[in-house]
């Protein structure tokens, strides 16, 4: 059985080879679609500073000049996702939790498998003594119940088991006690847990139905100014999240922004 972390190198690869529909490549007679993109990948990519996770870019990208930055990341993918460079992604994730650090309110992180981004987020804050983060997960894998059709066929029955509430805390120990875990399916916890104001939430659930639960808990609990990131929000094989997404926000002022990082957020009125 391939892990998890080896799947999506291997699918990272892959795109490597691919070209998006609409792409110029994707017009050309399919006899002629490999030279052009082995040309494209060998002089044209040469030209980026950054090419990975979906996402490339010729443009400036700050984590290059931050080496505080590049050690917490190499630290945290050693129990994440190895081999593959999410740190753009990362990068707005831990900024974006950065701006909401001196407003009133704790944080809160809905779906968290081994941490990786809350080791991010823990690492690259500095809320004030008495807040907490409080990190939602089952810690053994997504239910199969209430999925969409859809979610279901991309397999995310049971994905992201390989870990455990016990190794999560092991991992980010040297944080105690700023973090709670809140182990358990959300339908089921998220009535138990007191988390007070937010004035920060990450969503990253993929399933439709738990990532507009999580919405409706971290919304009606969002401060002024505080931020929702929703991972995964541009991701194709969770189209069904973002539509669950678009249609919360569908009355009300605030609206989410689309990232190139696949990421979108959202600013509390």
């Amino acid at each position: 059985m391939i892990h998890l972390s080896e799947f999506v190198r291997i699918i990272r690869i892959l795109e490597h080879w691919q070209a998006a529909r609409g792409h110029r490549i994707e017009k050309l007679p399919a006899p002629l679609r490999p030279p052009a993109k082995l040309i494209r990948n060998q002089l044209i990519d040469r030209t980026y500073v950054y090419r990975a996770d979906g996402l490339a870019t010729s443009h400036y990208c700050p984590f290059y000049d931050d080496d505080d930055f590049e050690t917490v990341y190499s630290e945290m993918v050693r129990t994440w996702i190895p081999g593959v460079d999410t740190r753009w992604r990362m990068w707005l994730l831990s900024s974006l939790a950065q701006q909401c650090q001196h407003l009133p309110g704790n944080y809160a992180e809905f779906g968290t498998w081994r941490g990786g981004c809350a080791f991010r987020i823990l690492a690259r804050t500095h809320v004030p003594d008495g807040h907490r983060f409080f990190l939602f997960d089952t810690f053994s894998g997504i239910p199969a119940d209430r999925l969409t059709e859809r979610d279901r066929d991309h397999g995310l029955a049971g994905e992201l088991s390989d870990t455990s509430a016990e190794l999560v805390d092991e991992l980010r120990a040297r944080w105690r006690p700023r973090y709670e875990l809140c182990p358990g399916d959300i339908f089921e916890t998220l009535d138990t847990v007191d988390v007070g104001e937010l004035s920060f939430a990450h969503i990253d659930l993929n399933g439709a139905a738990a990532s507009r639960l999580a919405l409706e808990f971290a919304y009606e609990r969002m401060v002024g100014g505080g931020i929702i990131v929703f991972d995964d929000y541009g991701a194709t094989e969770y189209e069904d999240q973002r539509l669950a997404i678009d249609e919360f926000f569908r009355d009300l002022p605030e609206k989410p922004v689309a990232l190139p990082t696949c990421q979108g957020f959202a600013v509390k009125r």
